[in-house]
């Protein structure tokens, strides 16, 4: 059976059924079906940028469980696919102009943040367990009437 419009299409870069004789098992690769409330037309022109792949696990989840809920939440199409480095993630953005730079933001801010998050590390920590520990809590002050 054909598929109209194109609208199912595998992932490059996906596993694949292992030749005969291998002995391992591997998933089949993954099909994207293009949802009914997305337009065929927004498939044209993707919105492409690159990220470095530890910060796209910490987006997206290692297992990148967390596309689908973004893809309904942004009402944007989105492919995460491995540079051949392997350093590197190519994510690629479909949906109208506004949305596709609305999404590289949001996933940019969570970049940042995720950045600044690993480059405070302990000492961060330290300080809120600190700021946890000693402060004490303040009695409340009598409202004038």
């Amino acid at each position: 059976m054909g598929d109209p419009g194109g609208a199912a299409q595998a992932q490059e870069g996906e596993r694949t059924a292992p030749a005969q004789g291998d002995g391992l098992l591997m998933l089949p690769p993954r099909v994207l079906v293009r949802p009914w409330w997305f337009p065929a037309e927004d498939l044209e022109d993707p919105l492409v940028f690159y990220l470095e792949a530890w910060l796209a696990d910490q987006i997206f989840g290692p297992e990148l469980e967390i596309l689908p809920e973004i893809q309904w939440m942004s009402q944007a199409l989105l492919s995460v696919n491995t540079v051949k480095s392997g350093t590197f993630v190519e994510i690629s953005v479909f949906g109208r102009p506004r949305v596709q730079l609305h999404v590289k933001s949001v996933i940019l801010s969570l970049a940042l943040r995720h950045k600044e998050h690993r480059a405070a590390g302990p000492r961060f920590k330290a300080s809120t367990l600190r700021n946890d520990v000693d402060s004490t809590p303040c009695p409340p002050t009598p409202v004038k009437e």
